[in-house]
């Protein structure tokens, strides 16, 4: 039942992200300085980390009451990855092995989060990326959301963003595939070279080319494009008064 644990997972926390977002917007007063944006991001997206998790409780506890006994011989758990932009800083927070990157249209192109899973401790010990991801162990997460989980509490990291590009966040369904930023970055391309211009449409064409390749694990993906806020340079005269009609 992971799949009823991460849709409520996902649409509670993804509430959660856009009231407080709303909330900011209609909050007065001085500027807000980018400390404080950068300190209101990473509020936002860890408390959207314990939504999460306790939707996903409160999706064990249905589950639960109907089961025999009342009791689930494998409560269901899932993973967490979310991203809030504020101007041009992103920030992203994540619980398990799900991945945020981050793909430059100035070649800047990187993963964002490091996984919860032994295939991250095993890279941090040494071995390449490729060949801690076919460790047979690689897969073993040592964090994620569930009545199980020993930590629940997402990790965040942010970054100021110089130019546009993609955001992608995504399921080990999708990156078992592509793991690299570099590989990520040529399914867009090629994607958007078939005529996928939409988000929507290159985040299909993503799981498509997953399920074409045996889709053996559970594949979300989505996308968002980021371009550069627009200048609006004030006028150096003063403008003319309107004519009278």
């Amino acid at each position: 039942d992971s799949d009823q644990a991460s849709l409520a997972a996902a649409t509670e926390a993804c509430d959660h992200l856009v009231g407080a977002a709303r909330a900011a917007g209609r909050h007065g007063g001085a500027p807000v300085t980018n400390a404080a944006a950068v300190e209101a991001s990473v509020r936002a997206l860890t408390a959207a980390g314990r939504v999460a998790q306790v939707a996903v409780l409160g999706v064990t506890e249905r589950l639960a009451q109907a089961a025999p006994g009342g009791v689930l011989s494998e409560p269901p758990s899932c993973t967490f990855v979310a991203a809030v932009l504020t101007g041009r800083r992103l920030a992203v927070g994540w619980c398990g092995d799900s991945r945020a990157y981050w793909l430059g249209d100035d070649g800047d192109q990187r993963q964002l989060s490091i996984d919860h899973s032994l295939a991250s401790e095993l890279i941090a010990g040494g071995m390449s990326r490729v060949e801690a991801e076919q460790d047979p162990t690689a897969h073993t997460i040592t964090r994620w959301l569930g009545v199980d989980s020993a930590n629940a509490s997402p990790d965040t990291v942010t970054l100021d963003l110089a130019g546009s590009g993609w955001l992608i966040v995504c399921s080990d369904g999708l990156w078992n595939y592509a793991s690299s930023p570099a590989e990520l970055a040529a399914l867009v391309a090629a994607a958007r070279a078939d005529g996928a211009t939409s988000p929507t449409a290159i985040a299909e064409s993503l799981a498509a080319y997953a399920n074409d390749r045996g889709g053996h694990d559970n594949i979300s993906v989505a996308l968002a494009r980021v371009e550069p806020e627009p200048e609006f340079a004030s006028p150096t005269e003063p403008l003319p008064p309107p004519e009278e009609t």
